[in-house]
């Protein structure tokens, strides 16, 4: 990965990891590319070329738990009895749960509806 993708996934990590911020502080009606922009320090304009519209920057947002969960490195201590699925699928449950007003926008968006 040249240096320059490598900015380019910053970039996008830092919008994601904002949204998520904002979900999880407050209001997910009063969440806007403004207030997402303000909190990751990335423009507007740069927000909505990587992701063309609020939906698309949500469903993006929504998509991170499971990411996170499938790269983690920070994982809760596995159990005896715990397969690699078991596993896996308890690490991205705990990642979901905290973003649970996101997925929920997931769920009734035009984008989530596309995924689906």
């Amino acid at each position: 990965m040249g240096l320059r993708d490598e900015h380019r996934e910053v970039t996008r990590q830092k919008v994601l990891a904002a949204v998520l911020e904002l979900v999880a502080e407050g209001s997910f009606e009063e969440l806007s590319v403004p207030a997402v922009s303000r909190r990751s320090g990335v423009s507007v304009a740069t927000i909505y070329r990587y992701f063309p519209n609020k939906d698309q920057l949500l469903a993006a947002a929504a998509a991170e738990p499971s990411q996170r969960a499938t790269t983690s490195t920070d994982r809760p201590p596995r159990r005896e009895s715990d397969d690699d699925l078991a596993h896996h699928v308890r690490v991205m449950w705990n990642e979901f749960s905290t973003n649970l007003p996101l997925q929920r926008h997931q769920l009734s968006s035009e984008a989530g509806r596309d995924m689906r």
